[in-house]
């Protein structure tokens, strides 16, 4: 960074080739003492706005994530030498905040565009972000399009539920406790003499049998009634379509 131009006073050198020879015979862990120092060196400018200050900072800490020095990060840049990367990350030289320098940074880092500018706190690189987005996406069509499915159903089973639950209810008990009596009428010696008693006991089956659709389409309305309630008292949320079958109802009602 800044040191690599310190170090060529007095020498004559380019700022970039001495740092380079220097690079070159560090051994590991000098090499990431050096890289490292740039974060500790960073001082924020407070004359300076906020956002380009955050994004000197990122600069700063995505060339360490990625154990580059300077001269190695602004031949990544595509500079001759490591002096404007060094003046950018010291502070000397305006940070940059155009897109061809924030694509460009991006790539050398491979890190995010928004993480640099610190709206994100993903480092990772936008186009694993986007794929990672995409499937929540595809996801979220599949739940929205199963909902969509289910409210479509849930408003077809309520508009076919007419008349109300009341009458329904009204209906099966009036059907079950007939049919309590005839079976009581039934088992008597007496009623299976009587003429034409055979057709009389087939007909109170088939009226039997004919309440079970009423009795599913009771249920259901209840289970409908059920999350209403549940809608009214902010438990649930209200599915679409349905204040439209909440009109119609009260039309049918008044």
């Amino acid at each position: 960074m800044i040191e690599d131009i310190a170090a060529s006073h007095g020498t004559g050198q380019q700022p970039g080739a001495s740092a380079t020879g220097r690079t070159r015979a560090m051994t590991d862990s000098q090499r990431e003492i050096h890289v490292k120092q740039a974060l500790t060196r960073f001082v924020r400018n407070k004359t300076q706005p906020e956002e380009l200050e955050t994004l000197r900072y990122n600069l700063i800490r995505a060339r360490v994530a990625n154990g580059m020095t300077a001269v190695e990060a602004a031949d990544k840049f595509g500079y001759a030498n490591s002096t404007q990367l060094s003046l950018i990350e010291s502070g000397q030289r305006k940070t940059p905040d155009d897109w061809k320098f924030l694509k460009q940074a991006a790539r050398a880092y491979a890190v995010s565009i928004d993480w640099l500018l610190g709206l994100s706190p993903h480092m990772e690189p936008d186009s694993k972000l986007a794929r990672e987005f995409a499937l929540l996406r595809g996801t979220e069509s599949l739940v929205n399009a199963f909902i969509g499915q289910m409210a479509t159903a849930v408003i077809q089973v309520a508009r076919e539920s007419q008349p109300v639950a009341e009458e329904l209810e009204r209906v099966i008990s009036d059907l079950d406790a007939l049919k309590a009596r005839f079976d009581k009428l039934a088992v008597q010696e007496t009623f299976q003499d009587v003429p034409g008693g055979a057709p009389v006991v087939a007909a109170v089956e088939r009226l039997t049998a004919g309440i079970a659709p009423l009795r599913a389409k009771l249920k259901r309305f209840k289970g409908i009634e059920a999350y209403l309630a549940e809608v009214r008292a902010g438990a649930l949320p209200m599915v679409r379509g349905f204040e439209d079958y909440l009109g119609s109802r009260a039309e049918v009602a008044s």
